[in-house]
């Protein structure tokens, strides 16, 4: 009865109402007028018809994506958007907030693909005490990253994986779309010149795209005191227009005193099954690994599983997420040992 009711009482249907009452009052006014009469019982037929008919037809339910694009505004489809949440919603003010703050960035993310990352994995191996650098021991960090992307459109299409020796030079590689991957290297007790050629020969820098191992330039130039900067040319313009496979290789040194390593999924959204692993090689076999997961994800949805195995010199933990899982920006995991 309260849908009957909403239905003879919408706005179409009070107008409907409103012509239906006019025509009627014309109908007698006219006396015996038979033409005007019959156009005011044609009048009374029309307006009494819109009081009764569906309020949108069988059609527009059937209408594709495609079809909804090339037929209604994009204004409009916002607002039937927001009245249908508004629909699903007690409180208005959720509703705006479900608007605003979830769909609406969900379906900006959509229309920028480089946005999303689809099934990525991200293998790290801690090699503890493995690397010595300036007379220093250091861990060895061999990172593996493999997903399904579309790479950011800049032009030239040249990206680059960077070093960084200070905290404001790492925030100022996160602000540019061109860099993919950037990590801060501490080198205590160096020059910057010298902290260049150090982290050049402790690093190193693998990318394949769709298949195609890409070859890997070393930035030398003098202008980047405070950053290293492998650069990758990707030569095919398709490769950044869909979502191709790619494996990027990072292989980098840590400190010593270091016992802390997070893997933070910053500025996209982690779509489809996520997988982040560490293992950790341990010749003492003293150390041991855990690992705590910070996953942005909405409630009542399966937040991910943590897979362990323990040997006497090497620890293996594992987050991972279905294969139908979205994560928000600004998810991760934080090994510690």
């Amino acid at each position: 009865m309260r849908r009957i009711s909403a239905h003879l009482t919408r706005s179409k249907a009070r107008a409907g109402w409103t012509l239906t009452a006019l025509c009627l009052l014309g109908y007698f006014a006219v006396g015996g007028n038979e033409p005007l009469k019959q156009f005011f019982l044609v009048v009374i037929g029309v307006t009494a018809g819109a009081v009764f008919l569906p309020e949108l037809g069988d059609d527009l339910w059937k209408l594709n994506g495609d079809q909804v694009r090339r037929t209604v505004p994009d204004h409009r489809v916002t607002r039937l958007q927001q009245s249908l949440i508004q629909a699903r919603c007690d409180s208005p003010e959720w509703a705006d907030i479900v608007w605003h703050e979830g769909l609406a960035p969900l379906l900006e993310a959509g229309s920028r693909a480089q946005q999303i990352v689809w099934d990525a994995k991200y293998d790290v191996v801690l090699r503890l005490d493995a690397q010595r650098i300036n007379g220093r021991v250091y861990h060895r960090v061999e990172t593996l990253s493999r997903a399904r992307r579309v790479l950011p459109p800049v032009r030239p299409r040249r990206y680059w994986i960077s070093a960084a020796r200070t905290e404001d030079a790492l925030a100022t590689e996160f602000g540019v779309p061109n860099c993919l991957v950037r990590e801060i290297i501490s080198i205590p007790s160096v020059e910057p010149a010298d902290w260049r050629d150090l982290v050049i020969g402790a690093c190193r820098v693998q990318m394949t795209v769709n298949g195609t191992q890409l070859q890997v330039q070393t930035d030398i130039s003098e202008s980047l005191l405070d950053v290293v900067r492998w650069y990758i040319d990707v030569p095919t313009e398709e490769w950044v227009d869909t979502a191709v496979p790619y494996t990027l290789q990072f292989d980098f040194p840590i400190p010593q005193e270091e016992h802390t390593f997070p893997v933070i999924l910053n500025g996209y959204y982690s779509a489809g099954a996520t997988e982040i692993s560490l293992r950790l090689n341990d010749a003492s076999g003293v150390h041991r690994l855990d690992c705590s997961s910070f996953v942005a994800h909405g409630l009542g949805r399966h937040a991910g599983d943590l897979i362990r195995h323990d040997a006497p010199d090497q620890t293996f933990v594992m987050f991972s997420t279905p294969s139908s899982s979205l994560l928000w920006p600004g998810s991760g995991v934080l090994f510690h040992w």
